[in-house]
């Protein structure tokens, strides 16, 4: 999970008042042991020694946990950002692919159309020509008979009629 601002900034805040708080306890230690007189006891200085050795230990190990903890957090956020990364290129690559995919249905479609197309227009075509086949089929001019012999027919009634005309005139 991508950590906010104010969540570094509060991480940041704590680990700089801990450090603070281990510096002025060191500090303080410090200077309380310079403040005794040199006429004390060697105990007592050899005690002082050892809780200041004791602190030093202390603020060592406590530097130690806040840095560990430091590490730890960046190792996960680098963690969160790789796995983030690989998220993104798996959503990119499948808009892709249904990209590819919506591309060839589209293609697809176009192609049935234009078949559709073809189609419609061979049937418009097949019934023209049915409808002008029935109509050659039915004409009155052609009842079975030859082309030639409804000239002759055409040619031999031209020439009764032209007899019977002039017998009759």
């Amino acid at each position: 999970m991508k950590a906010k601002c104010w969540q570094k900034g509060m991480a940041g805040l704590m680990a700089g008042v801990m450090s603070f708080g281990i510096v002025s306890t060191t500090v303080t230690a410090t200077a309380y042991a310079s403040s005794l007189d040199a006429t004390s006891s060697w105990s007592a200085r050899e005690n002082r020694d050892s809780s200041i050795e004791a602190e030093n230990r202390r603020h060592e190990r406590r530097q130690r946990e806040i840095q560990e903890r430091y590490e730890r957090e960046r190792q996960t956020e680098r963690n969160m950002k790789k796995q983030r990364e690989r998220q993104e290129k798996i959503d990119q690559e499948r808009r892709a692919e249904e990209e590819r995919h919506n591309q060839r249905m589209e293609e697809i479609r176009r192609q049935q159309q234009r078949e559709d197309q073809i189609r419609r227009e061979n049937e418009r075509y097949e019934r023209e020509n049915a409808h002008r086949r029935h109509e050659r089929d039915t004409s009155d001019s052609d009842k079975g008979h030859s082309q030639g012999e409804v000239n002759t027919a055409a040619i031999v009634g031209a020439v009764i009629g032209a007899i019977i005309g002039r017998a009759t005139a």
